[in-house]
């Protein structure tokens, strides 16, 4: 290419650039702004997800806590009555 053709493609460049009202610096960190944009919003919703996750899961934790508690009190009330049963056979 001819050096004048190099000179008039970028002067095109410029002005199409102004007549836009960005350069292609601007548009650049336009695009990074609005990627970081998304990412964070990713980011909050997979804080919120693990946040939910991790209740739920303590939800379930002290269920299960609670009725591993009433489970055992059955088996010490079943264990007292048949010591009890068998103490008062061994008695008669």
């Amino acid at each position: 290419m001819k050096t004048s053709t190099v000179v008039l493609l970028l002067v095109v460049l410029v002005l199409s650039e102004q007549a836009l009202g960005q350069s292609w610096w601007d548009r650049l960190q336009e695009r990074a702004r609005t990627g970081l944009n998304a990412a964070r919003e990713h980011i909050r919703t997979g804080v919120e997800v693990v946040r939910q996750t991790a209740e739920d899961t303590g939800d379930r934790a002290r269920e299960a806590a609670q009725r591993a508690r009433e489970l055992a009190r059955q088996a010490a009330a079943d264990t007292r009555e048949f010591v009890k049963r068998k103490l008062e056979e061994l008695d008669n």
